[in-house]
């Protein structure tokens, strides 16, 4: 399956305008039973939230209350687009959702059963079979198919969430940028033959083969 970077987890980038307070982690996991999921996990300095003049609670509900907005609104845009009521049910009962926070960490996760609903969800459509955007290269006794893509925190002073919410922690703390929180992209994976330019490649708690950069 290909990878791709979907529009639901740009929500999150609200958290790298916190200017140095915060290390933004974030997951896309391909499960063997045929279930995805993606998720951010956001650790937040108390003390530089503090010296700020937030309060780590506060940051916290902000970043939730955002979430929950946004992914409603995603719901609501494939609602929209669907006409047909068991597409629907499909869907509804075969993904869950859920923005929690505890200590210093916020943790924003969805999962799908399966692609049929994650490509509803997102694309209001099946994916298409027949499209690849990977090059392939032929090897005699085996295929090679390599894609490029470029992750969630790929040019984000032109990413339009991440700007609302630079705007919004700008107010509270002068001299905010994106520059100096720390970001991790991991792709995780069942398939021990996919290999990758990450920097760091090891096998998470699920078994699968995570790639880290």
């Amino acid at each position: 399956m290909k990878k791709k970077i979907l529009a639901v987890f740009l929500m999150c980038i609200c958290v790298l305008s916190l200017c140095g307070c915060a290390n933004v982690s974030y997951t896309d996991y391909i499960f063997s039973d045929g279930s995805i999921a993606q998720q951010i996990v956001v650790t937040l300095d108390e003390n530089k939230l503090t010296s700020s003049g937030l309060t780590m609670s506060d940051v916290q509900k902000d970043i939730c209350n955002y979430a929950n907005a946004f992914y409603n609104q995603k719901l609501n845009e494939f609602s929209s687009a669907i006409d047909d009521p068991s597409i629907k049910l499909f869907v509804l009962t075969n993904h869950t959702f859920n923005a929690t926070y505890s200590k210093n960490v916020v943790n924003i996760y969805i999962k799908f059963n399966n692609i049929n609903c994650y490509y509803y969800f997102y694309k209001h459509q099946l994916p298409d079979e027949n499209d690849s955007s990977g090059v392939i290269t032929d090897n005699g006794f085996y295929e090679k198919d390599s894609t490029t893509s470029q992750t969630v925190f790929y040019d984000l002073n032109n990413n339009s969430v991440a700007t609302a919410w630079l705007t919004y922690f700008s107010s509270k703390m002068p001299n905010v940028s994106f520059a100096n929180c720390t970001y991790n992209y991991t792709y995780s994976t069942p398939y021990e033959k996919i290999h990758s330019d990450a920097d760091e490649v090891y096998y998470d708690e699920y078994g699968n083969v995570s790639h880290t950069w």
